[in-house]
């Protein structure tokens, strides 16, 4: 996996937005690997290290900020059983964001099967 930096990513992210975003949980927080086919890279701070992010909420703000709406979440790394305090808290982020998607999706399914009002179009009657 080749490291990339902020800067680096957005001009990728500009020139051809389709990459898929994972935050990938460790026991100090949240790094980014981003794919396109093939390709790998794992975001990098300006000493060269891997970025990483305290929680997912910032993980979300700083992909927003650059325009990628999605991303995954990958707690593979991490024991289930772990009695870390810390990598509790990352299986603890991951869970909630897993049910918030779920109930979003929920929502969604629910509006778009409730039946509509029917809207008379301009002209017609």
């Amino acid at each position: 996996m080749e490291p990339i930096d902020h800067t680096t990513l957005v001009e990728l992210l500009r020139a051809n937005g389709a990459l898929r975003v994972c935050a990938c949980a460790q026991k100090n927080g949240w790094h980014l690997v981003l794919r396109r086919g093939e390709l790998a890279w794992t975001l990098v701070d300006a000493r060269n290290a891997a970025r990483v992010f305290a929680t997912l909420n910032e993980v979300g703000a700083y992909l927003r900020s650059i325009a990628v709406s999605n991303f995954q979440v990958d707690v593979g790394a991490i024991d289930p059983a772990t009695t870390d305090a810390e990598l509790q808290q990352r299986l603890a982020e991951a869970r909630q964001a897993a049910e918030h998607g779920e109930r979003i999706r929920r929502q969604m399914l629910e509006a778009l099967e409730a039946p509509r009002p029917s809207v008379p179009r301009p002209g017609a009657g």
